[in-house]
This record gives C-alpha cells, structure tokens and sequence, in this order.
C-alpha cells in the first residue's frame, strides 16, 4: 500500500486586520525569557484560523473555544500586559479580577415614604453597603473553560459604537466586539507551542529563528533587505569582518558585502554609523566641482536645483 500523505502544513497567511492589530501592539507577548514564555494572544489564532482555513469568525471563534473547553486546566492562560511579563490566569481572574467599587458608608437620606409635601422631614442615616465588580463569574470551571463560554458568546457580535479617533458627534458604526473596550478577553494568550499543538498555528513573524551567526544574519537580510539594522546584527556584521581581516583587508568588504545583496558602500555605512534605516539602495553623493576649481554660474544653478 502506498504511504500516507503527510497534513498539509497551512501556508503563513496574511497580516492580522490594521484595526485588531493596533489594540494588541503595546501587549508584552511573552510570560517569561527564553523560547518557552512565548505567547500568542487567542485573538489572533482566531484570526490566523478564519485567514488560513477560510473560515468565517464564528466558526473560527468556535473551533478555539471547544479546545479550550475539552483541554480545561490543561490549558493555561495568560494575561498579556503592556510593559512587563503576562501573568498567569486563574479560574478566579481569568476575565478580570473582583474589585471594589464602592466602600459602605452611611448617609444621611429622607424616608422614601415621605412625599413632596413633607419635604421639611429631617433626613436619617441609611447604610450602604459595599459594591464589588466581579467581571469573572464564579464556579469551579478552569480559566480556559470560562474563557471559551465568553468568546463563544461575544467574539462574533458586533456593537453600534464611533470608530476609534472619530470626531465627536460622528454617527456610531457597526464595530466588532472583539478587542473592543468591553472585550474582557482581548488579552488573553496561550503559549506559542500549545498554538502550534492545537491549532497548528506558524506565523512567520511568531515564528522566526534567533539571529546569532553571520550565515543567519545573511538568510534574514536577504527575506527581508528593508529591515533596520538591530544592534545585535551589526555586532555580527563587525565581527565577521574582524575575522575576515578588517575592513582594510583587501576584498573583505565587498566579499562580506557581496553575501549579504548590499553595496559595499552601504556595509561601511552600516559598520560607521551605526545606520539604524533599511536598505534603501546605493547612497548618493553630492556632486561638486574638483578642488582647485571655481564653478561657474550654469554649475551652480545646476547643482542648487538638482539638491
């Protein structure tokens, strides 16, 4: 019998929408260092699904919610914040944590049985009683578990609200819910590999390999020759031209120059100024008379229009 066919592994797809894309940019999407702490936020599996398995979003909302509900506490969340670790969710937290909102008190209030016409009726102390917010519903469940019933039920609506940055007075406009103001889960994540596991998950962005040798540092700049320069790339760039023999070296530069698809001009414009702009092709140079001679009046005007 002929051998099976291995899965088809899901091309990368496209980039997630702009609009869901800038709520989720200033997130930490990582629970700690190393490649094991990378995260990937629910949200955008569910884009990533819908994209690559041309899937509308309910039944791409669907197909992660019933792992998350079958996995339970097999499956952790995360929080995802901006500027520090994402921290692990409970079953208690997983949709925000309970806080108070108002502390008890006692005011002074008239009876509600006295009518207008007994509004002279001294007021009496009537106590309140504290109000606490508890976003996250109560019960044994797992965080994951509670987190499939709430994007099950809200990740497909959409919500008459004004489009982020509209004037005020601007007609509301259908919006989805997701990642929305009122999305008590537009932050929660998995782990990079329990995407990979479950949901066969590969973002090339999510995805790609630590630069650390120069043969690395060749494969990223030819996939991507209009990326910045990162410092870390430019400490091997340096060093691979101090193990070649240094940029005086005869042949060095342009060899070094010549693997990565760059001009050798830009590879020392790189190594001296620490040239933190993408490769936007050959520098020019200003054109000038040669020394010991003075421009005419044609020269001049050229050179002041064409500078």
């Amino acid at each position: 019998m002929p051998a099976k066919k291995p899965p088809a592994t899901p091309s990368a797809p496209a980039p997630a929408p702009a609009a869901w894309r800038a709520e989720s940019s200033g997130l930490h999407m990582r629970s700690a260092p190393g490649a094991a702490g990378r995260l990937v936020l629910l949200a955008d599996v569910v884009h990533w699904l819908a994209q690559t398995r041309e899937l509308p979003l309910s039944a791409a909302v669907q197909s992660v919610a019933h792992t998350l509900e079958t996995q339970g506490a097999k499956l952790p969340l995360f929080r995802a914040q901006p500027g520090d670790y994402a921290q692990p969710c409970t079953s208690g937290n997983v949709l925000g944590s309970c806080r108070l909102i108002q502390k008890a008190q006692t005011v002074l209030r008239r009876p509600s049985w006295a009518s207008d016409w007994q509004g002279d009726r001294p007021a009496v102390p009537v106590p309140v009683p504290e109000k606490w917010a508890t976003p996250t519903p109560p019960g044994p469940e797992s965080a994951a578990q509670k987190a499939a019933r709430f994007i099950l039920e809200n990740w497909p609506r959409t919500v008459h609200a004004r489009p982020p940055g509209a004037a005020p007075g601007a007609p509301a406009q259908a919006q989805p819910f997701m990642g929305g103001p009122s999305d008590k889960a537009a932050a929660l994540c998995v782990r990079l590999s329990d995407a990979v596991a479950f949901w066969g998950y590969s973002m090339a962005a999510e995805l790609a390999p630590e630069i650390r040798t120069f043969a690395d540092l060749i494969a990223h700049r030819k996939a991507n020759p209009r990326a910045p320069w990162e410092p870390a790339h430019r400490a091997i760039l340096a060093a691979e031209v101090q193990a070649r023999g240094g940029r005086g070296a005869a042949g060095v530069a342009a060899g070094v120059a010549a693997e990565l698809g760059i001009e050798p001009a830009r590879l020392n414009k790189v190594l001296s100024s620490g040239d933190q702009a993408g490769d936007e092709g050959p520098t020019h140079t200003e054109r000038r008379p040669a020394p010991g001679r003075v421009e005419n009046a044609f020269e001049s005007v050229l050179r002041k229009r064409r500078y």
